[in-house]
């Protein structure tokens, strides 16, 4: 958690310099409905944070690919169903970009677009790995940014302009109707309204149930195990953030159990995103860029009923990282 406070700090600094970096235009280049929209083979979705192949609606491996004569516009697009595992490649090539999309497992992601042209816009490049942070890349060279976050909304919440202007319209080619910008202007507002009821998640128990998780008594170790299902999916965020390292193995195979129970197999929901992250630093770390007076004063508030201890609002817009040292030096 303290590496976390201290990255999401960091980002936020990053974020405040590239408001006009993230103005630059050419995503127009792009096509409004990609090969693989109109082929339909798989859906693509975000399911606990993370860019998804979630189902398929192939039962062997099939490829397409077309080409326009008159504008030079190729693309391919292949699923390839493994015996465990559904792969999908997504390619494109125009006189101003080149595209390509790689999920190599549901949730491992490669995304890569370089512009051939002045109108392509400036490169990109995302890489989800099946564990860990996402990282995005925007630009090249010294002129590069490089974000990283803990998922994909909270990408969305730290840099949202340039997902904005620069992944999200890459995205939207492989689904149209994917309205990740609105769901997460809806995944923030949710997570406001829990700030202003007060929610303050019960993260000291689920601790220590997940301690209990080790227990030396089969019974014990049931009992925290019940008890960490019937917190329901606010409890999962904070699970699947734990580090498998400081985890024993009957802990980590219940952890798994648990979360493999309480996670719906349908796309995240703005509200069910919100009960996850209503305990995450990162995210209200985010929140408290906001150019609204109010919601920076909710997101102060949220994070001090969280560690327990003040936050200073103005120092936090200014010094982002002192303010993430300061919650740093108080985490358990």
């Amino acid at each position: 958690m303290k590496s976390r406070v201290l990255l999401a700090a960091t980002l936020l600094v990053a974020h405040l310099a590239l408001t006009a970096f993230a103005q630059t235009p050419g995503e127009s280049v792009l096509p409004q409905k990609s090969l693989a929209a109109q082929r339909s083979w798989v859906h693509f979705g975000v399911l606990l944070g993370r860019l998804q192949v979630l189902n398929s609606q192939v039962g062997q491996s099939l490829s397409a690919t077309s080409e326009d004569p008159s504008t030079g516009v190729r693309e391919s697009f292949s699923v390839n169903v493994g015996s465990n595992v559904v792969t999908v490649h997504y390619g494109l090539v125009t006189s101003d970009v080149q595209l390509t999309v790689d999920f190599r497992g549901p949730d491992c992601l490669e995304l890569a677009k370089m512009p051939v042209s002045d109108r392509g816009g400036v490169p990109l490049r995302l890489v989800q790995p099946p564990l860990g942070p996402i990282e995005m890349t925007v630009g090249d060279g010294d002129d590069a940014r490089r974000c990283r976050a803990n998922s994909f909304w909270h990408l969305m919440l730290q840099y949202p302009e340039l997902c904005e202007v620069h992944l999200v319209p890459i995205l939207k080619t492989l689904r149209p109707d994917w309205q990740l910008d609105h769901v997460t202007a809806e995944l923030e507002a949710s997570l406001l309204r829990l700030a202003r009821d007060g929610h303050v998640p019960q993260t000291d128990r689920w601790r220590e149930l997940v301690r209990q998780l080790g227990h030396e008594t089969f019974r014990g170790r049931r009992a925290a195990e019940r008890q960490l299902r019937a917190c329901g999916q606010a409890v999962v965020s904070y699970l699947t953030q734990l580090d498998p390292r400081d985890l024993d193995t009957e802990q980590r195979e219940r952890i798994r159990q648990i979360v493999r129970s309480l996670v719906s197999q349908t796309e995240d929901t703005p509200q069910r995103v919100a009960l996850w992250l209503a305990a995450d630093q990162a995210a209200w770390l985010a929140i408290m860029s906001r150019e609204d007076r109010a919601t920076r004063r909710i997101a102060a508030e949220h994070l001090a009923r969280l560690t327990g201890r003040a936050v200073d609002q103005v120092g936090a817009e200014r010094q982002p990282i002192r303010t993430a040292r300061q919650l740093e030096a108080g985490a358990d």
